[in-house]
């Protein structure tokens, strides 16, 4: 988390920049897409109770494994199992749900 903070201005593209430009090459048709699907998955997180963002960002982002993720939170082995599938299920309909609402 310290690396993508200390990172951070290198990912960030103001809208302005993307605003109504029309990518001209695939390089940069995936680029956008990259930003648009970072920005979408920023905001979905910023959705979830706490201990759903706590563990999503301990297994994914900092890449510990469950049983220390256990340790780290102070919880059972079933509890963390549990608590991980719904922070994932979580995370994929509020995904869901934002790009619906932006097709219609």
């Amino acid at each position: 988390i310290k690396e993508y903070h200390r990172n951070k201005s290198k990912f960030e593209v103001g809208l302005n920049e993307h605003l109504y430009k029309i990518p001209e090459d695939k390089e940069e048709q995936e680029e956008l897409s990259n930003f648009i699907v970072i920005t979408d998955l920023k905001n979905a997180m910023a959705t979830l109770k706490s201990n759903y963002k706590i563990i999503l960002n301990l297994h994914y982002i900092e890449g510990y494994d469950r049983e220390e993720i256990c340790e780290i939170m102070n919880i059972s082995d079933a509890n963390c199992r549990t608590m991980l599938t719904r922070a994932k299920a979580r995370l994929k309909q509020t995904l869901l749900n934002s790009r619906k609402n932006k097709i219609h």
